[in-house]
């Protein structure tokens, strides 16, 4: 792998929200035009009703074409943003970039080509237009009336659209030839295909339906063929605008891939039925559309009665867990030793706390958190790491890798764990996912506060180890090519006297752990909470670049390359 330059995170988040907003204001466009605008366009109706609607509504009339305008300014701005984030990539000699910014260029000539007819037609719907209808239901005569009406459909809907097509036709080829991967977005190029040869027949449709109208008749031919078309290439454009936001983040994402991020690429158990959902949920694009969408849609306080909270704690060398550490954070260290946790416990009335007592009829899954301890940069916060996380709810897992940062979740096989006055037993399996396997028996030990030298020296006492290990209110990640540092603010308020010792039996069946240390060396310091309410309170991101050069520069190498 070859070390080279990064592309603008600035940039392309720039090119994300202008992609996710222009989808989203086609969308309300279309609604606007089935609203305000099909009563005054639809051809199935007398000509002179149409002319009374647009005369005695033209506030509505008008507001239905501005949304259109809008959508324009959008589609305007996005093809700017490609054209800076391929030119940021190019400059910065980022492999595979030359050609995208090509076709980028392109796809905004042709952008500009398409709002000019358009807007010139739109335009006059909104001024003139509204005089010739008003005139027309005054003179009784449509004829004048219809021939100007046909003339600005064919410079929105034909000639706009396109010049439209072939933006996104050149789109299309510049994630296409920057994508080195192409087999994986092979669903982007399906409705890539199925987009180019809709419109390009709703195009060839309203320059037919037109024609006899600007040739004197006042009757158009077959309209219904642009409605049917349109029908058809509007829901797709939205998917496929969003696809292509998330499939350029995947490529982009690969330029900040760092060597730990194999312990969040989610498998599922091979018996499980979302077995196909794993690539989209591996998808840092997805996410960052997601990201957006969650901006608006906030995500609710959740709040969990969570009980038989089993920490598994290690003192390992620091040098064997940095690997799993992203970039920019330190681990809290001493003497060359870090600690290690897994934390094990069954929710009870998971959900949103607004839910109040409603919230013990929510599905409840059992989790593992497996987390490293990091040097915090904010006074009285507690920062861990989490480089798994398990649970053995499908839903679950869906719902956190689809709304959350924080938690890199992964389905468990067999979850199984038992605690009782006594005793318990915990038992992980992958049965073919990525979830890590752990096997151990443990039992309780009320009186047995004695650390271990290696613990001793760390910590000093029982008590102050566990206040250590459970005061803990943050968990933070890197998040590659979208922003340094994100932080998942969390509240669990455990009281360290509640801890209750335990001591596990037999050998430690982990080969995360096993890995860490030899094997006579591997010492746990363990202990059960009983029950304790925790809060999410949701996360927030760092878009602050780190000072070194990091932040520009890097490794990375692609899969089609190696």
């Amino acid at each position: 792998m070859d070390s080279i330059n990064l592309p603008s995170r600035k940039l392309y988040r720039l090119t994300v929200i202008s992609f996710v907003v222009s989808a989203f204001l086609h969308v309300v466009a279309v609604f606007a035009a089935l609203s305000m605008l099909q009563p005054g366009l639809d051809v199935n109706r007398p000509i002179l009703e149409r002319a009374s609607y647009v005369a005695e509504n033209t506030s509505l009339w008008r507001i239905g074409w501005h949304f259109w305008q809008l959508v324009a300014l959008s589609n305007l701005i996005a093809a700017v943003c490609l054209v800076l984030y391929f030119l940021d990539a190019k400059r910065a000699q980022v492999s595979r970039a030359r050609l995208p910014f090509v076709w980028s260029i392109l796809g905004l000539l042709f952008t500009v080509m398409a709002i000019i007819p358009e807007q010139w037609g739109e335009f006059a719907f909104v001024t003139s237009f509204v005089e010739e209808a008003r005139e027309a239901v005054r003179l009784g005569d449509a004829s004048a009336y219809v021939r100007w009406e046909a003339r600005w459909i064919v410079l929105t809907t034909s000639c706009g659209a396109f010049g439209y097509t072939l933006m996104q036709l050149c789109w299309t080829l510049a994630l296409i030839t920057y994508h080195a991967n192409q087999r994986s977005i092979k669903v982007f190029i399906l409705l890539s295909g199925i987009d180019f040869v809709a419109f390009l027949l709703s195009v060839f449709a309203c320059h037919q339906a037109c024609a006899p109208v600007l040739a004197g008749q006042l009757e158009y031919v077959d309209f219904h063929y642009i409605a049917v078309l349109n029908g058809i290439g509007f829901p797709v454009l939205f998917i496929w605008m969003l696809a292509f936001t998330a499939r350029l983040g995947d490529q982009h994402h690969e330029y900040f891939a760092e060597p730990n991020r194999g312990l969040h690429h989610v498998t599922f158990p091979t018996q499980a039925r979302a077995r196909w959902l794993a690539g989209s949920l591996n998808s840092p694009g997805t996410r960052d559309v997601l990201r957006l969408i969650g901006k608006v849609i906030r995500t609710p306080v959740l709040k969990s009665d969570i009980k038989n909270v089993l920490y598994l704690n290690w003192l390992v060398p620091t040098d064997s867990v940095r690997k799993w550490l992203p970039d920019g954070f330190e681990l809290d260290e001493y003497e060359s030793l870090t600690a290690v946790s897994i934390l094990t416990y069954e929710h009870g009335g998971f959900g949103p706390r607004m839910l109040g007592p409603f919230r013990k009829w929510l599905p409840s899954p059992r989790q593992s958190n497996w987390r490293l301890y990091l040097k915090s940069k904010h006074r009285n916060s507690g920062e861990v790491y989490f480089f798994k996380t398990c649970m053995n709810s499908t839903p679950h897992v869906i719902g956190s890798r689809l709304m959350s940062d924080g938690l890199p979740s992964h389905r468990t096989g067999a979850f199984e764990y038992e605690v009782t006055d006594r005793a318990g037993r915990l038992e992980l399996s992958a049965q073919g996912g990525s979830a890590p396997e752990l096997v151990l028996e443990f039992k309780t030990a009320p009186d047995s506060t004695k650390l271990s030298e290696k613990w001793r020296q760390r910590f000093g006492s029982w008590e102050q180890a566990v206040d250590y290990l459970v005061s803990q209110n943050m968990a933070v990640d890197s998040l590659g090519g979208w922003a340094p540092r994100m932080e998942s603010k969390i509240d669990i308020p455990i009281d360290p006297t509640e801890a209750i010792p335990v001591t596990v039996h037999g050998d430690l069946q982990c080969a995360m752990v096993q890995e860490l240390m030899p094997a006579d060396q591997i010492e746990c310091f363990a202990f059960l909470i009983p029950e304790v309410a925790f809060r999410f309170l949701g996360e927030s991101i760092s878009f602050d670049e780190p000072s070194s050069e990091l932040s520009r520069t890097g490794r990375i190498s692609h899969p089609a390359e190696e």
